[in-house]
């Protein structure tokens, strides 16, 4: 028991310190190129990246980021890499 909850500490401890990392180094996702295409030929490829947006929802990757910022009107914000 003692394992498991030092590992799960372990695993946080390091998705922050991660998160963090983005911050000051002022990560952010370039949408630039899914807006070459019009939304109704644009396809996301199913590879599961995680980005956290500024709406609290975890988006599978950048392209499924980038349609909901654009559905937004650029009002959704890139927050860090990794689950919200």
């Amino acid at each position: 028991m003692r394992t498991t909850a030092f590992v799960l500490l372990s695993a946080l401890m390091l998705a922050t310190i991660l998160n963090v990392d983005c911050v000051k180094h002022h990560e952010q996702i370039d949408c630039s190129k899914y807006k070459m295409l019009p939304s109704e030929e644009r396809f996301c490829y199913e590879i599961y990246a995680p980005i956290c947006g500024s709406d609290g929802k975890t988006y599978d990757n950048d392209c499924y980021f980038c349609y909901e910022v654009e559905k937004t009107n650029n009002k959704l914000k890139f927050v860090h890499f990794g689950k919200c």
